[in-house]
Parts: structure tokens; C-alpha cells; sequence
């Protein structure tokens, strides 16, 4: 029995370190995640250093229900971010989103929250104003 929690152990491990590898090719070409999606042309894989609100909390989960219709050319969703204050009096969260991302309405405590959407950043209100260790909840809906 102790042989086969080995082999079970070292199998997963294995597996563990062959599906966490980077993907260099995914960064020269796209393609081979979206394929037959009709894309913007822009480089989504770009990365942009943490604005000072950012830095301002953690993110503890990110949960993504998508929607994707080949035949149109076109996807729909949302995701649900949730964090932690790392301050007192955070009243704004900053999420990088691409702006060619239709965003439907933003909710934070269950209800619509106002939120701007310019330059890849969505800007999400949120009222009343978080203490140190306060966790929250913001959903965009998108397409």
C-alpha cells in the first residue's frame, strides 16, 4: 500500500511541475489560445506595474464565468474579485481590464456601484470606505 502512495505522490508532483510550466509560446503567439476568436489588436499579454491603489490591497480570489460564441465573434462574462484591505479608507479599486471590454454594470455589496473605464483600468467605487483587514467583493459584467 505504501508503494502505491509513493507512485501516487511522485505522479502528482510530476504532473504538478508539467502543467505549471511557463508557456513562452503563448507570449509570441496568441493564436494558440484564441483560436478562431477575431481578437483586438492589441498585446494582451502586456504588463503594466501596480498603480499605488493596487498596491493597496491584496487579491484573494478571482472567479471568471465566461461566455464565448465562436460564430459571432464574441464573448461575454463576468468576474468576481475578491481582496483584502491592506488600508483604512479604501474607497476605490483599480482593476486592469482591457478597454475594448464593453462593461455592463459593476456591483459591490450586491448593489450597482458607479465605476469608470478608460486606458485598460476599471476604476470600481466603493462605499462606505474599508478598514485595515476588511474583505470585500466586486463583480464586472462585461462583453
Amino acid at each position: 500500500m505504501r508503494l502505491y502512495s509513493h507512485i501516487l505522490i511522485i505522479l502528482c508532483i510530476l504532473m504538478t511541475r508539467s502543467w505549471g510550466q511557463h508557456r513562452t509560446d503563448i507570449h509570441k503567439n496568441p493564436e494558440v489560445i484564441f483560436k478562431g476568436l477575431q481578437l483586438p489588436k492589441t498585446n494582451l499579454f502586456a504588463y503594466s506595474p501596480p498603480t499605488t491603489n493596487q498596491m493597496q490591497f491584496d487579491v484573494i480570489s478571482y472567479e471568471l464565468n465566461l461566455n464565448l460564441y465562436p460564430d459571432l465573434h464574441r464573448l461575454s462574462g463576468s468576474v468576481s474579485v475578491t481582496g483584502i484591505s491592506l488600508i483604512s479608507g479604501l474607497d476605490r479599486v483599480e482593476i486592469n481590464l482591457e478597454s475594448s471590454m464593453l462593461v455592463d454594470s459593476v456591483r459591490y455589496r450586491n448593489n450597482i456601484t458607479p465605476f469608470s473605464h478608460q486606458e485598460n483600468m476599471i476604476t470600481i467605487n466603493i462605499s462606505p470606505q474599508t478598514v485595515v483587514g476588511d474583505t470585500f467583493t466586486v463583480a464586472i459584467y462585461y462583453q
